[in-house]
């Protein structure tokens, strides 16, 4: 998968199991279950490096991982513009398994 397809507030799962499986790299469908998280940063990989993506998990652990690591679980974005409301409503449903 190339950088390009992920941005900063998608919504991602950790699926390589290259960091292991625990609380602070939680592969998903793992010990812990299936925990999602949100892209909080990107850094713009320059000719031949990684890109670092900073997700945070919803066991409100972080960690930086590549797009090898990651796949997106829903096309659906949190942005400056989204309302609280609606945030509240969404991780709801994301703890639900909704």
């Amino acid at each position: 998968m190339d950088y390009r397809e992920f941005k900063r507030g998608n919504i991602v799962k950790y699926m390589s199991g290259h960091f292991g499986d625990d609380e602070h790299n939680p592969l998903w469908n793992g010990k812990c279950g299936c925990i999602q998280g949100i892209i909080i940063s990107m850094d713009i990989p320059h000719y031949g490096e990684d890109c670092n993506i900073r997700v945070m998990w919803d066991n409100g652990n972080a960690n930086t991982y590549n797009v090898t690591d990651l796949e997106k679980i829903i096309n659906k974005t949190i942005t400056k513009e989204t309302k609280c409301e609606d945030i509240t409503e969404f991780m709801t449903k994301l703890s639900l398994g909704a």
